[in-house]
């Protein structure tokens, strides 16, 4: 489950998946969740390595 305000599907396989449209304040709140693979801009990070003020504003 992504924990993204709004959203109550369950994901339990990759693949396509829908897209979000969170706040800069929940995309930072979700990547302090845990570290977590994140594909950014075609390169793969952890996201404990992105700065979500810095990279998404």
């Amino acid at each position: 489950m992504p924990f993204i305000d709004g959203v109550q599907t369950q994901f339990l396989a990759g693949g396509d998946l829908p897209t979000f449209t969170v706040s800069e304040a929940e995309l930072q709140r979700y990547f302090e969740l845990e570290d977590l693979p994140v594909v950014y801009d075609g390169d793969l990070f952890w996201s404990s390595e992105i700065d979500v003020s810095r990279e998404f504003s």
